[in-house]
């Protein structure tokens, strides 16, 4: 779909799977901007189109050894946005978490998006590896951090 401005918008997830003939994944973190990647994971991946469910298999650790919560806790899981809840938790886990669309399963370990600051559950806002229970993120994948996924 073309914009009015002549740019690509793309609607719902459907286009990660064009992006990515073989299906491969790989998402990186750090602990803060400037600083080196300190876990990276890679893995294949599929997509289904009806709820965005998102599996992933054949992973490799590319750094660091702490299997990130994306590829472990959240594989297998539906795309839930803040109007649309495929999530196992009893409300919507993108609103209790600044309206940030994930794979939530019920609701947290390892999103990209960051969010939290509206849980007031202790969460902080940064993207996370795994787990949200240290503020800053430390080189074994915990805390709040800077994180970029990768389609190939």
């Amino acid at each position: 779909v073309s914009s009015p401005g002549g740019g690509l918008v793309l609607t719902g997830l459907s286009f990660w799977t064009g992006l990515s003939p073989g299906g491969r994944l790989r998402y990186d973190w750090s602990t803060d901007y400037g600083q080196p990647i300190a876990q990276s994971y890679e893995c294949d991946y599929t997509l289904t189109t009806a709820i965005y469910v998102i599996t992933f298999t054949n992973c490799v650790s590319r750094v660091g050894s702490q299997v990130p919560g994306l590829m472990s806790y959240h594989s297998g899981r539906p795309f839930t946005t803040a109007d649309n809840k495929n999530d196992a938790y009893t409300s919507n886990c993108a609103l209790s978490y600044s309206g940030s669309p994930w794979w939530y399963g019920a609701c947290w370990d390892g999103n990209i998006n960051g969010g939290g600051e509206n849980s007031g559950g202790g969460h902080y806002n940064g993207a996370y590896w795994s787990g949200s229970d240290v503020q800053w993120g430390t080189t074994l994948g915990k805390g709040a951090g800077n994180g970029w996924i990768l389609v190939s």
